[in-house]
C-alpha cells in the first residue's frame, strides 16, 4: 500500500489566503489515504477532481487547488506527484 498526502489549497477570488476565527492564514488542509500501489494517474486525477468539487461545493468563489504527494519511506520525504489547479481545469503530472 502507498501512503498519500492530498494537499487542497484554497484561496479567496482575488488569490489571498482565508484567515480563521484568530485571524491566523489558513494554509491548507491535509488528507492522508492509502491507495494499492497499482493506483494510476487516473486514480488520482479522479481523487484531485472529488477533493476539487467537495471544497467548490462549501466555497464556491474560492479559487481550489489540489496536490498529490507520494511517501518516500527511504528519504521520509513526501514528493509532489500531482497537481490539479481547479480555475484551469488542469491536471499536471510531476516526474
Amino acid at each position: 500500500m502507498r501512503k498519500i498526502l492530498f494537499y487542497v489549497d484554497v484561496l479567496d477570488k482575488e488569490g489571498n489566503r482565508y484567515r480563521d476565527s484568530e485571524f491566523k492564514k489558513v494554509l491548507e488542509f491535509e488528507f492522508r489515504e492509502e491507495f494499492n500501489d497499482g493506483a494510476g494517474d487516473d486514480t488520482f486525477e479522479r481523487e484531485c477532481r472529488r477533493y476539487y468539487r467537495r471544497f467548490k461545493a462549501i466555497s464556491p468563489e474560492s479559487n481550489i487547488s489540489v496536490e498529490v504527494r507520494d511517501y518516500n519511506s527511504f528519504t521520509q520525504t513526501w514528493p509532489l506527484l500531482y497537481s490539479f489547479y481547479g480555475a484551469e481545469n488542469r491536471f499536471v503530472k510531476h516526474d
